[in-house]
């Protein structure tokens, strides 16, 4: 990689994904609230079949194919958000999160959750 000379600061948020030190601001694509819909059904369809059913493993099977394609979307987003920030530029600051902590609040959770922050700070 060639040296740009440049330095950026990052600030991650839940209304933009990042804000850098220019003022620029990347949009948070929030995967998992645009895929709740189809996930309820989903998870409405496993509740229905009988227990033990092939037809209810089938069905738990789909389910678990849709949070994974949520969560390849995510880590996608992130890894080629992040390659893009790391070749602009030579040196990246950003801000150390404790996510954990963060999570525990109960409103941001899903939110907190769906950003994706530690896969783009990897």
């Amino acid at each position: 990689v060639n040296p740009t000379g440049k330095t950026v600061g990052l600030d991650v948020g839940l209304n933009s994904f990042y804000t850098n030190s220019q003022g620029d601001k990347i949009d948070n694509h929030r995967y998992l609230r645009k895929s709740e819909k189809s996930l309820k059904r989903l998870q409405k369809k496993v509740s229905r079949k009988k227990k033990g059913s092939n037809n209810r493993k089938k069905a738990i099977n789909r389910l678990g194919r849709k949070h994974l394609q949520v969560s390849r979307q995510r880590k996608d987003f992130a890894v080629k958000t992040a390659l893009c920030v790391v070749k602009s530029n030579d040196l990246v600051a950003f801000e150390k999160l404790q996510v954990k902590n963060m999570v525990k609040n109960s409103k941001l959770a899903k939110s907190i959750s769906d950003v994706g922050w530690s896969l783009f700070t990897q």
